[in-house]
């Protein structure tokens, strides 16, 4: 999976070199940071209860290209009869963006884009009140805190709409391939934080993300040119 991740940042320069090569208007230059409000509806689209926050920050430094660095945190918790998991952790990706649209305006930030992520967790879990029957009868044990981590790598596709001045509304879907991990000899995770279930080795997911774009450079706004 690691080749195809190489392949579409190359894709990405491949497509955007055509635009090098002519002569491009001056852009405005800006910051957008951004907060996925996918996160907080996390704890009603699971089994178990999962919550945290993800934030984002997202530039144009060539015509086109927007490099973007994400960061993130869960809390994951099931608590049955048979036991108490519990797991936390944070996760980063950066990566590449590339927008496929052609811009009306010198003013214009609305996207359509491709591109590639880099990610990695860092993360630990842990089980209390683990209740099992043998021939003995009844018993309860606990399991030791563990440190673990996942790299992945992600392909993405999404959108980034201006629906008010400098205010962006927008969505990324996402297809994640896992490179490395650390393992757990006595508990298979059950969601790994920025990544998801973790018996999937290709998974997918989508971030809903709403940014505000910080101007840097401002220029006049003429359509005309």
């Amino acid at each position: 999976m690691l080749r195809y991740f190489i392949k579409i940042l190359f894709l990405c320069i491949a497509v955007g070199s055509f635009a090098q090569e002519q002569k491009l208007p001056k852009r405005e230059v800006f910051i957008r940071s951004g907060v996925d409000l996918s996160r907080f509806i996390l704890p009603y689209m699971n089994d178990i209860t999962v919550s945290g926050f993800e934030l984002s920050v997202d530039a144009e430094i060539k015509y086109n290209f927007f490099p973007i660095v994400e960061f993130g945190m869960n809390t994951i918790e099931d608590n049955t009869e048979l036991h108490n998991y519990t797991a936390e952790g944070s996760y980063w990706r950066v990566g590449l963006n590339y927008n496929m649209l052609k811009y009306q305006h010198r003013l214009d930030q609305n996207i359509f884009f491709i591109g590639a992520r880099y990610a990695r967790s860092l993360y630990w879990q842990q089980s209390s009140n683990i209740t099992f029957e043998n021939e003995w009868g009844v018993s309860t044990t606990d399991l030791s805190k563990s440190n673990l981590n996942l790299t992945w790598v992600e392909a993405v596709i999404g959108i980034r709409g201006e629906l008010f001045k400098n205010i962006f509304l927008g969505y990324t879907i996402r297809v994640k391939a896992k490179i490395s991990s650390s393992d757990d000899d006595n508990i298979t995770p059950y969601f790994i934080p920025g990544y998801g279930s973790a018996i999937k080795n290709i998974r997918t997911g989508m971030s809903f993300t709403a940014s505000y774009a910080i101007p840097i450079i401002r220029i006049k706004d003429n359509k005309n040119k």
